[in-house]
């Protein structure tokens, strides 16, 4: 209840000559600034000679004796007021009156400052809740303020009107200026507080006019950040703020010649209604004290006027009276001199802060979590701020970092390390996180890894690992491939104690030793580490390792905030400080002994608690668990239970798909378990709703408690609802392959088989994951006793292998999976096996029989109106006829190919086509056909996203450009071309354009520029074994020696051509060098070639 203020106020107008009649006073204020300054203690006998001082000049007892008479039990407030700048900075707090004492913490008095040429506010106050911002700037080349413990008082203090929905408190993470300007955006406060170091810079020895500055954190580094009176009101203007609060030193204080030279003074002058600043250096201690008080009585509606009167008062009191911190050692404070120092400047004291007439809505208590490569994170870290500060700068850093987290159960090491991982993922890194779970598999990690490379650079990258047998190079290889990932990398390892071996600490899992090992040999610069575990491993460096202490009452306060706190609780501090050191800081612990308690008796409470307190820190969680469990009902068990068959978040027509039976509604069974914390609610984008799930520690919990197997119709029920999620509202590959997992474990095997060949292979496959298929995903499914399932896999580990380069044992597979189709009479099947046959004959150069399979394929397609498959059929076949050089009929298949693309909407096959339409006519020298193909295929590319394609027909249209002639478009096209397989990794696609842009070069007679270009696409094409396209850099590289008059070093390029050429069958190199022959001097044509070749040593 706010205290009755009376309507008569008491005005103090002194007159503007008052130091010059009484220079007594001026010598006495600046005798008391410097004693402060000096840091001289300031006894109360200092203060009354002052104030009695000032108190006689003005006659002022009579005033204050009348009021008093007729305000009864009312306050009296008291309003300085004055335009004098040098008025304004006598210390008025110390008034001093014979017969009332110091009337600024007599609790019968309020006394404030008014400055009348501030104008006053004239719209209403803003709605309800009461919001508070607490900032604070902690700095390292400042001295250590104890922010921690201020920022616990001022949480104890507003925890009751908190949790009523009367106030609602924001405490940001960091004291950057730019975190103070974006949390005033978002937040939008009623009162702020700005807590740290502030300054008074009297800029004695030159010209320039006095300046208050507030130190923040500094954007880079742990340094201050000055940010003058002008900087920060300009920060401030716009807001509604009705109060500002200076808990720094020296905010108070200004200058004799001018109201705008103080911070807090020219915050008054910007219009805010009320502001506080500290006349001089105010101690750690009362600060504490005061900003306690004060937010607690501002949240008690009191006046403003009234609240900074009992926050005076509260100064006074004996350090003794503090609550004690156990981890605060640091001696007490003295306190005298401290209460006056705090000064309000309020043109309207009774202006209350907000409109107070709401109905306050206690806040949502829903602990939202959001997933990082399935490792839960809270959706909103709390704590831990100095260790987040320098680690997040440091993490940022260039070059390679990494950072081991070590410490107890429940403090937040998984937390800390997520925080850092999803900083670095909005700086722009790629993050890849895997924990050491038991549902967790390593060839996830791989595969996770794998999907960074692109098709193109796996693929180089499986062809690569053949040559490396052991892992530890087979990771080198790989760390090699990641360069290429824009960005950067993050690589989060977390919970590896449960992979430690106890004695030695040392990491039992080979996989996960090598990785970490050559990653800290390597220390490649494009990649974080983070990593968590109890324990830190051996041989870690100690300069990259943090080590988690029991979490503050501070950090714990914010913790707390999040659970519904009994209001025993809320109106005991002592009591939660007490919950904290039994607790050890641990932040499970809390959330679970929040949870039990609620169905306890006060004395049954404090046993629980005594409880804890005798037992071992790493059991509390685990004790804390088992007594919301026993106060759970047989159906909450049972639903708790039945919700560990998903090893993912689901939303809540999941969980009512295993808990249909219960003669209780899933949804409020549910809705209790998530108010006692076993259930973990997030939020998910893509469906914009809730999902939730249990948590990985109360699932080990109740693996401990009831090792029974989960009931088949639930682990049915689960994988229907998996698989209906993917075909109706998650069409994703990631929600694919939880299904299969689901479908898997409920043993529904022949459906998991059709949904991995239709719904992931495919896009595994478009990925470039030919391996990984191979290994993981198709042996199972060869061995269908589904004929037409075995058949299709059959054909896939063909295509597979057919990627790969494995032509036989391509081979092999498709012709067991078109025996298959054949017999059972699979004609769809039948038609894409012999498709797939016809690529591996053409690859081979063995045309006649691809056109064979090919011709074969169509009829089936026809036949059965497989109008996808009939497509691109007519494209493979017009393939056929532009390497045989048959142009005519190139061009009709592509025509009939490209109507049916067309007409079935399949955009992407339409953007090849079209390219491939656009070469048929460059052979034939119609560049302007060619170029308008080239742009329609362009611009379909660039609006589905093929960026791949998108590479393709950017360097095709370089060589029309570059076939009229016209260099300069030529390189732009090309160059564009580049930076898009560079970035996507299409290392096929890098080889072609750099050997383009060597004809560029060597067209305009630099010579050595395009050999350049012709050595790094000639790497590119033997690393990938790119035959083709191998024949083709050798041939424009023997042309440069040639015009170089290195004649040897051409023939020799030539011969390798013939060699690869005629190996392969390629009949367009093979034809270049026909043409050649003659101007060498070489008769015979090809046979020339063969007995040059013949001749030649290999080494050549």
């Amino acid at each position: 209840m706010a205290s009755p203020v009376h309507e008569n106020t008491i005005v103090i107008r002194p007159a503007d000559d008052l130091l010059d009649q009484h220079p007594a006073i001026k010598r006495a204020a600046a005798e008391l600034a410097d004693a402060y300054a000096t840091r001289k203690l300031v006894s109360d006998d200092d203060l009354e000679a002052i104030g009695a001082a000032i108190a006689t000049a003005l006659a002022l007892k009579p005033k204050f004796e009348a009021a008093v008479s007729t305000a009864g039990n009312a306050v009296t407030s008291i309003v300085i007021e004055s335009a004098n700048p040098a008025i304004q900075q006598l210390p008025w707090e110390t008034l001093y009156i014979d017969g009332f004492g110091f009337v600024a913490r007599d609790k019968r008095f309020s006394l404030s400052r008014r400055i009348p040429a501030i104008p006053c506010y004239r719209h209403a106050p803003g709605a309800g809740p009461l919001r508070i911002l607490l900032f604070t700037a902690i700095t390292e080349d400042q001295s250590r303020l104890n922010v921690e413990e201020e920022q616990a008082s001022v949480q104890e203090a507003l925890m009751p009107w908190i949790e009523q929905g009367v106030v609602q408190l924001e405490i940001p993470d960091d004291g950057r200026f730019s975190t103070f300007g974006r949390t005033l955006n978002a937040f939008q406060p009623h009162a702020v507080f700005l807590s740290g170091h502030g300054e008074y810079r009297a800029n004695t020895f030159n010209d320039n006019a006095p300046v208050s500055v507030f130190l923040f954190e500094a954007e880079h580094g742990m340094d201050s950040h000055g940010v003058d009176q002008s900087t920060l009101a300009n920060a401030i203007h716009g807001m509604p703020i009705e109060c500002i609060v200076l808990s720094s030193c020296q905010s108070g204080k200004g200058s004799s010649d001018s109201l705008t030279s103080g911070l807090m003074t020219r915050l008054a002058a910007l219009g805010i209604p009320h502001v506080i600043g500290m006349r001089e250096s105010i101690r750690d201690d009362a600060g504490i004290r005061f900003a306690r008080t004060f937010c607690g009585a501002i949240a008690r509606r009191e006046r403003i006027d009234v609240a900074i009167q009992a926050a005076r008062q509260s100064i006074r009191k004996p350090h003794a009276e503090r609550h004690p911190d156990p981890l605060d050692a640091r001696p007490a404070e003295p306190g005298h001199g401290q209460w006056c120092l705090p000064a309000l400047i309020s043109n309207t004291p009774e202006r209350p802060l907000i409109d107070w007439d709401f109905t306050p809505r206690p806040p949502e208590r829903v602990n939202e979590s959001v997933t990082l490569n399935s490792i839960t994170l809270p959706a909103r870290f709390i704590g831990r701020r100095r260790q987040l500060r320098a680690w997040s700068d440091r993490l940022r850093e260039r070059g390679f970092q990494q950072l081991l987290i070590t410490g107890p159960g429940g403090q937040g090491k998984t937390a800390l390390a997520g925080r850092f991982a999803r900083k670095l993922e909005e700086d722009g890194h790629r993050v890849i996180a895997w924990s050491a779970r038991p549902e967790s598999r390593w060839r996830d990690f791989e595969f996770e890894l794998e999907c960074l490379l692109g098709p193109d650079r796996l693929k180089q990258f499986y062809a690569m690992t053949e040559r490396h047998e052991d892992e530890a190079s087979r990771v080198k290889l790989m760390l090699r491939f990641l360069q290429a990932v824009p960005g950067g990398l993050v690589i989060f390892f977390d919970n590896l104690e449960s992979l430690q071996d106890p004695m030695t600490r040392t990491l039992k899992d080979t996989h996960l030793s090598h990785w970490i090992q050559r990653i800290q040999a390597e220390r490649p610069g494009f990649l974080t580490l983070i990593v968590t575990s109890r324990w830190k491993l051996p041989e870690w460096p100690d300069d990259s390792h943090l080590s988690l202490r029991h979490l503050g009452y501070n950090d714990y306060l914010q913790l707390a905030r999040q659970h519904r706190l009994p209001r025993t609780l809320l109106d005991d501090p002592d009591r939660l400080r007490r919950i904290h050191r039994t607790l050890h800081g641990n932040a499970r612990a809390l959330e679970f002994f929040v949870a039990a308690i609620r169905d306890m008796e006060a004395g049954e409470e404090s046993t629980f608690l005594q409880a804890l307190a005798d037992s071992q820190a790493e059991s509390q969680t685990d004790m804390a668990l088992a007594e919301v469990y026993r106060h759970r009902g047989e159906e909450e068990r049972e639903l708790l239970a039945r919700l560990t068959v998903y090893d993912t978040p689901v939303p809540l027509e999941g969980v009512v798909r295993i808990g249909r039976d219960l003669k209780t509604a899933p949804a409020p069974l549910l809705e209790r378990l998530v108010d006692v914390s076993l259930v973990e609610p997030s939020r998910t984008d893509d469906l914009d709703c809730m999902e939730y799930q249990c948590s990985a520690l109360v699932s080990d919990w109740l693996a401990r408690q009831r090792p029974r197997p989960t009931a088949a119709r639930t682990l049915t029920a689960a994988a229907q609802y998996q698989h209906y999620l993917f075909r109706h509202q998650r069409p994703t590959l990631e929600q694919a392959m939880r299904a299969w997992r689901a479908l898997v474990r409920a043993n529904q095997t022949r459906q998991a088989h059709r949904l991995a060949l239709d719904h992931i292979v495919g896009p595994l496959n478009r990925a470039g994951q030919y391996k990984r298929i191979l290994n993981d995903w198709l042996p199972a499914i060869r061995r269908s006793d589904a004929q037409e399932i075995r058949a299709e896999a059959l054909g896939q580990s063909g295509k597979q292998h057919f990627h790969l380069g494995n032509y036989s044992a391509a081979l092999g597979y498709l012709k067991q999976s078109l025996a298959i189709q054949q017999e059972i009479g699979d004609k769809a099947g039948e038609g894409t096996t012999l498709n797939n046959l016809s690529q591996i004959h053409a690859t081979r150069g063995d045309y006649d029989t691809a056109l064979d399979y090919l011709k074969q394929s169509l009829a089936i397609q026809q036949e059965i109106g497989d109008r996808s498959g009939e497509s691109a059929t007519l494209n493979n076949l017009s393939q056929i006829y532009d390497a045989r050089g048959d142009y005519d009929i190139a061009l009709d298949y592509l025509k009939q190919s490209l109507a049916i693309q067309q007409e079935i909407g399949d955009k992407a096959g339409e953007g090849a086509t079209l390219n491939n339409l656009s070469q048929i006519h460059a052979a034939r020298g119609d560049y302007d056909t060619a170029l308008d193909y080239l742009k329609q295929s362009l611009a379909i590319r660039q609006e589905i996203g093929d960026r791949s394609g998108e590479g393709t027909t950017l360097n095709n249209l370089s060589q029309i450009y570059d076939a009229r002639g016209d260099y300069d478009t030529a390189l732009g096209y090309l160059k564009q071309s580049l930076a898009i397989q560079q970035e996507i990794g299409g290392k096929a696609g890098e080889g072609t354009t750099l050997n383009n842009l060597s004809q560029i070069y060597k067209a305009r007679g630099d010579h050595d520029t395009a050999l350049d270009y012709l050595k790094q696409s000639l790497a590119i094409r033997q690393e990938i074994g790119d035959t083709a396209g191998l024949c083709v850099t050798l041939f424009n590289i023997g042309h440069i020696h040639l015009q170089n008059e290195e004649r040897e070093a051409a023939v020799s390029a030539w011969i390798s051509v013939y060699r690869l050429a005629s190996k392969m069958n390629l009949a367009p190199a093979l034809d270049a060098l026909k043409k050649l022959a003659p101007q060498l001097g070489l008769e015979g044509g090809l046979d020339g070639w063969k007995k040059l070749a013949t001749r030649a040593q290999p080494g050549e």
